[in-house]
C-alpha cells in the first residue's frame, strides 16, 4: 500500500513540520485529531495524487480542499 497523504503542523512561528505519512483521508483525519489533543495547533493534511491540502484545526473544523499551484 502506498501512502497518499502527509500530515504537517504549523508551528506557532508560522514554519511548518512534516509528521509523517497515510495511506488514505480517514486515517490522516485520525492522526490529526489525535495530534491536536496534546498538542492544539493547525494541522494540514497534503494529497500527493490530487496536490491538495485540507486544512485541520485543534477544534476538528476542517476546511475546503485548496489547490496548490505547481512551481
Amino acid at each position: 500500500m502506498i501512502a497518499t497523504f502527509d500530515l504537517f503542523r504549523t508551528e506557532a512561528d508560522g514554519t511548518v513540520k512534516w509528521l509523517g505519512v497515510c495511506a488514505d483521508l480517514d486515517a490522516a483525519k485520525s492522526q490529526v485529531i489525535k495530534l491536536s489533543v496534546t498538542l492544539p495547533a493547525e494541522y494540514f493534511v497534503y494529497s500527493q495524487t490530487t496536490e491538495q491540502k485540507l486544512f485541520i484545526k485543534s477544534d476538528g473544523q476542517v476546511s475546503e480542499p485548496a489547490n496548490i499551484a505547481k512551481a
